[in-house]
């Protein structure tokens, strides 16, 4: 067994996966030129074995958020979340049939006297103003982490009024997070997106520096340097980074890397709206070219099982552990049906 990984072993021989997979073929499911593709790649193999990157699946913030939701949901009470409590449709779904509602910022005004949820990404100090004029009960489960950097970027702003400075945010303009920072810093930030809006920075005049918490720390460091040796050149000495990548993100990389070498196939589960998990997939693809990004089991196509022995199932921060498990389920099913 690979450290760090939950594994699944199907036993197949080399004539049975020989065998047509006729199953697939008359279900329409899978057309017959993906059957011949399949059966004429076969490589000998003696067993498929499937690992599950234990390191994958929530971050505490979102465990938290979910946790959160359940308990009043399990007890009976009726709950709004402001947006997608998490970017995973699959867990939605699941809490939706719990009873859970989804409401947007814009229609807080149409409901009043009941309970909200602030999911783990935060929200800016309008939705707390509103739901106070609506007499909403709030439960806030805005992650510690983005919570700590609303008050920074707070403070920086007040500070950087004061001093005619510049507050720039590294991070995606219409990510729910950025929208609860640019609300914390008076809507007075500076977006950057990438190393090449850099340039929309005044350098002659003082800059604190801050990121989502679920962006690339690599590509936050060359913003970084990007800025420090512009300031520089314009004899700023008035430059102040705060390194506010999320470090269970930031880690995720190393271990990562290791786990998508190990590999014949990777399998990346997450949502494509998931800011983190495009991330992790791309660094993933850079590792082990043969990965794979998927949002649920339903995905799977049964030809990319064609002569792998190992396959590694990861996922983002906010992909649900029991998701993983149903993939690693669908792929047994899969080879069996083939045998």
């Amino acid at each position: 067994m690979i450290a760090g990984t939950n594994q699944v072993i199907c036993s197949q021989t080399s004539n049975r996966l020989a065998q047509p997979c006729w199953s697939f073929v008359q279900s329409g499911g899978w057309p017959v030129t993906k059957f011949l593709t399949f059966t004429l790649n076969i490589i000998d193999s003696m067993s498929l074995t499937i690992n599950i990157d234990t390191d994958s699946g929530f971050c505490f913030g979102v465990t938290n958020a979910i946790n959160t939701a359940e308990r009043e949901l399990l007890a009976g009470k009726p709950l709004w979340c402001i947006g997608e409590i998490v970017h995973n449709e699959a867990e939605v779904d699941r809490l939706t049939s719990l009873g859970l509602q989804e409401i947007s910022t814009r229609d807080l005004n149409l409901i009043s006297h009941k309970k909200i949820l602030i999911r783990a990404h935060g929200e800016p100090p309008s939705t707390y103003i509103t739901a106070a004029s609506q007499h909403l009960k709030i439960i806030d489960a805005t992650c510690p982490i983005v919570l700590k950097l609303q008050q920074r970027v707070a403070a920086a702003t007040e500070k950087m009024r004061q001093e005619a400075g510049q507050v720039v945010i590294f991070g995606k303009r219409n990510h729910p997070e950025m929208k609860g920072l640019i609300g914390h810093a008076s809507h007075q930030a500076l977006i950057v997106e990438k190393a090449e809006e850099t340039g929309a920075i005044d350098f002659t005049k003082p800059v604190r520096l801050f990121s989502q918490t679920t962006m690339d720390s690599t590509e936050y460091g060359k913003i970084k340097k990007i800025i420090e040796e512009k300031c520089l050149a314009h004899n700023n000495l008035n430059f102040e980074t705060f390194d506010s990548v999320c470090k269970q993100v930031a880690g995720r990389k190393e271990s990562l890397s290791g786990f998508a070498a190990s590999h014949d196939l990777v399998l990346f589960v997450s949502g494509k709206n998931s800011s983190n998990g495009n991330i992790l997939f791309k660094h993933c693809r850079t590792i082990n070219p043969n990965t794979r990004l998927i949002e649920k089991p339903e995905d799977l196509q049964p030809e990319w099982f064609a002569g792998i022995q190992t396959v590694g199932i990861s996922g983002a921060t906010s992909t649900p552990g029991w998701l993983m498990d149903q993939v690693a389920a669908t792929i047994t099913k899969i080879t069996e049906q083939c045998t």
